[in-house]
This record gives structure tokens, C-alpha cells and sequence, in this order.
């Protein structure tokens, strides 16, 4: 003899269960022809992002070292780290390029830990080209 209501409380077990899994890592959005994808995603804390190529604009130097802002142009905002980043800052801040310009970067986002920049996700950078406008 089965208890009244037994099935609908297998049903929400599984329910919970299923919606305990680990998340998937977010596939990357559709690239356009130059492979530059028109948004990043962002993945879910414990995650690595997939790489991707994202136009934008970067800004090597904000006023506090090492907080290396970009602004991608669908409007989302990181703050650019990795040695190449910090290797663009470098030549800013000694004049041998613009203390901002429009960029292509192909990196990912890692998964997160805190920013003192605030300036939103951390994006690595692993390859930075400069756009001529």
C-alpha cells in the first residue's frame, strides 16, 4: 500500500536533487566573423569562463596602479589583469603608448575571488591588439 502524496515527494526529491548538480560552464556567445564575440560570459563563482575575443575599450591607467579597466563594447565592464595587462600599463605609464585606447582582448574570466578595483569582473588578458579606429 502506498502512502497518500508518496509520489509527489519522489517527484520534488528529485527536483532538489537535479537542481543540486554542479553548474555547466556557459558556452561562448556566437563570434562574429574576426571571431570577436559581441559579450562575454560570465560564469558561475567556482568557474573558469571559456576564452574569448572581446573589442573594447581599455583604460592602462585609472589612478590606482594595477586597476586596469575595459569596457567592452556591449557595454560590460572588468577590470583587466595578467601579466599582459600589466605589461600595457607598463608602457602608458612610460609614454610608449595611449593611456587609453580601443583594444581587442582575448583572455578569459577566471573564477572569482575579490577586486580591490571594483571595477567588475576580472578579466584576463593573455593577448592584446590595438584597433584603429
Amino acid at each position: 500500500m502506498t502512502r497518500p502524496g508518496f509520489p509527489a515527494l519522489v517527484g520534488i526529491a528529485v527536483v532538489a536533487v537535479a537542481g543540486c548538480s554542479a553548474s555547466p560552464v556557459p558556452a561562448p556567445p556566437a563570434a562574429t566573423a574576426s571571431g570577436v564575440v559581441s559579450s562575454v560570459p560570465i560564469p558561475p563563482p567556482e568557474i573558469r569562463g571559456p576564452e574569448v575575443t572581446v573589442e573594447g575599450d581599455a583604460t592602462w591607467l585609472t589612478g590606482r596602479p594595477g586597476c586596469i579597466s575595459l569596457v567592452a563594447v556591449s557595454g560590460q565592464r572588468f577590470q583587466l589583469s595578467g601579466s599582459v595587462a600589466s605589461d600595457n600599463e607598463h608602457r602608458a605609464r612610460t609614454g610608449e603608448q595611449p593611456r587609453a585606447q580601443r583594444v581587442r582582448v582575448t583572455g578569459y574570466v577566471p573564477e572569482r575571488g575579490a577586486s580591490v578595483c571594483h571595477l567588475g569582473p576580472t578579466f584576463v588578458a593573455e593577448q592584446v591588439t590595438a584597433v584603429n579606429s
